[in-house]
């Protein structure tokens, strides 16, 4: 494949099979996509005519000799043009470059607001990513040598999410900042690298570290409120004569105001020669020292007492958490789900990982990484499934008849203690609540790969149905993997409101229904996945009974009847809802 080449019928151009994600590959793509390097793809009778242009032929010719070094072929036009507004101009290719760069890429030419990162760009290694910055840096980008600041300026919301985690990958924050412009109207945004140990790092991939020349590389932010902790490390001191226990009023400690991070470290080295107390010391040593990075509250909203849990979200990216060299990021991050439904995978294979929360126990042999684990021998905690569980990563070899996955995570302690798995050679998994990623995925490849049936069980109440409806279709947000996350053949096996007349279990420990879960179970009866006929006729009992029960309610019987009766009788007579 290295020694084969690609080209059209007639065509004089012949591109490299193979092209790797590299520094040449990187930088090519990052002046395609800025906007300051203006990128046409002319089609004329379904006929592509590629063409760049920028202010800088010194630019263009890097551009050039980047594109052959990683393409395998020199662009179309060798002699850069100059036109009559004071650009420059080449011809890169013709129609097979623009199907190699839709296709292989992800990168097609868009107006300016509609423009994204190249699909390929965001599983690339690090150095390819680097290039890729550097070029769009100099495309469209900028620095503020006086404020220490490196900027990014796009129209397009898509390239500030895309370059933004491009960024977090690297262990560089960025503040995103939105404006109107007058003429002509539109949005404008500017991704704004201005904490100095991040653009430290940055100007370095950009290339931009003389321009800051000898400036201080520490931190600029500023910490909020720290004067309480300077007057009370000052007075703690033991021999601070009055002129140096004034001299720190210079810094505005007394009246709250904040301290940048140098002058918080100038107070600290001063005042410790002064004999401190010792834990007023440590406590500023570890204020400065932290990996904080300080910002102002704009204003604070009281929004009432929501029905529903609070969810943060900070526009336009929601990144919460980066660091170097790995990202955590939010788990309804935009940003992930469109990288996942682009490149059509799980983020997981991203190496970005969510909170696991599931466990397992039962016949099934695990190769983790090169562990072997053996589901029987889990004690009484179980294995605790990991966020990853994709084939590359963990191996699954089971004998089980069948999944049992149970809402509660004390339910499922009960069933593994009486081993329910073991009398009934199942897997029992728990989600503890509403499941994660991990566990739903695990029960996805169980049924797909072993064939093995899938029952849910769950409380009897609006809130444990749709955990049901999540195992089985998968989230609304996450539809598009509803093919990896959602297993449609899973059945219902309880708990049911008419489980109450059925199995005579006691009114005293059901709970009645509250408005939340009445105004809950009216908007389900309107959901597709509950629109079968048995779940309508659950839905409207549970309505005119007006009661709820947990899992737990079932323990009133006796403390093994649901492992020893309830779940038995059920998976015997097939007593489930679809």
């Amino acid at each position: 494949m290295d020694k084969l080449k690609i080209s059209s019928v007639g065509g004089n151009n012949q591109y490299n099979c193979l092209i790797s994600k590299d520094e040449g590959l990187g930088f090519v793509l990052g002046l395609l996509a800025s906007e300051g390097s203006h990128c046409a793809i002319v089609r004329k009778r379904e006929e592509r005519h590629i063409s760049i242009s920028n202010k800088s032929r010194k630019l263009l010719e890097e551009f050039s000799s980047s594109f052959w070094k990683s393409f395998g072929c020199e662009v179309a036009s060798r002699d850069i043009i100059k036109s009559k507004d004071g650009t420059y101009k080449i011809n890169i290719g013709y129609n097979m470059l623009g199907y190699i760069l839709e296709f292989a890429f992800d990168y097609k030419a868009e107006r300016a607001w509609d423009k994204r990162i190249p699909g390929a760009l965001l599983d690339a290694p690090e150095p390819c990513i680097k290039s890729f910055i550097r070029a769009f840096r100099l495309g469209d980008g900028s620095i503020h040598r006086q404020k220490y600041r490196i900027r990014f300026h796009t129209t397009s919301r898509h390239i500030v999410n895309g370059m933004t985690f491009l960024l977090l990958r690297l262990g560089i924050f960025s503040n995103i900042y939105e404006y109107r412009r007058k003429s002509p109207s539109h949005t404008a945004y500017e991704i704004r690298v201005e904490s100095r140990e991040y653009v430290k790092l940055l100007s370095e991939i950009t290339s931009d570290f003389k321009e800051f020349g000898k400036k201080s590389q520490i931190s600029g932010d500023r910490m909020p409120n720290m004067g309480g902790l300077v007057r009370k490390l000052r007075k703690s001191c033991r021999h601070l004569d009055e002129k140096i226990y004034k001299e720190f009023d210079f810094y505005g400690t007394e009246n709250g105001r904040s301290i940048s991070r140098p002058v918080f470290e100038k107070i600290i080295s001063r005042i410790e020669k002064f004999s401190p107390d010792m834990e007023v010391l440590k406590s500023a040593k570890e204020a400065v020292q932290s990996d904080i990075y300080w910002d102002q509250v704009a204003r604070i909203e009281d929004c009432g007492q929501p029905p529903y849990t609070i969810d943060i979200a900070v526009n336009p990216t929601e990144n919460f958490i980066g660091g170097q060299g790995f990202i955590v990021l939010h788990n309804s991050d935009p940003i992930l789900e469109d990288i996942e439904a682009a490149l059509n995978t799980l983020r997981e294979r991203l190496h970005l990982k969510a909170d696991r929360k599931g466990y397992l126990a039962g016949p099934l042999m695990i190769n983790d990484s090169g562990d072997e684990i053996d589901g029987t021998r889990m004690g009484s905690s179980g294995w605790a499934i990991p966020s990853n569980v994709e084939p590359e990563i963990i191996k699954l070899n089971s004998s089980a008849d069948f999944v049992l996955v149970i809402e509660k995570d004390a339910v499922w302690q009960r069933l593994n203690e009486d081993k329910f798995w073991k009398k009934h050679n199942c897997l029992i998994i728990t989600g503890k609540g509403q499941p994660d990623r991990g566990t739903r995925r695990i029960v996805n490849r169980l049924h797909t790969e072993f064939k093995l049936p899938v029952y849910v069980l769950t409380d009897a109440d609006p809130w444990g149905y749709y955990i049901y409806s999540v195992i089985k279709q998968g989230s609304i947000n996450l539809s598009f993997l509803s093919d990896r996350l959602g297993t449609p053949q899973a059945k219902f096996i309880g708990l049911t409101t008419q489980d109450v007349k059925k199995y005579k279990i006691a009114s005293n420990v059901t709970i009645k229904l509250n408005q939340g879960d009445i105004k809950r179970t009216n908007e389900m009866l309107n959901y597709i996945w509950f629109k079968p006929k048995e779940w309508q006729h659950e839905l409207k009992h549970m309505l005119e009974v007006g009661i709820k029960l947990e899992l737990e309610a079932l323990s009133s019987k006796s403390i093994r009847f649901i492992s020893e009766t309830y779940l038995p009788e059920k998976i015997a007579k097939k007593d489930f809802l679809p």
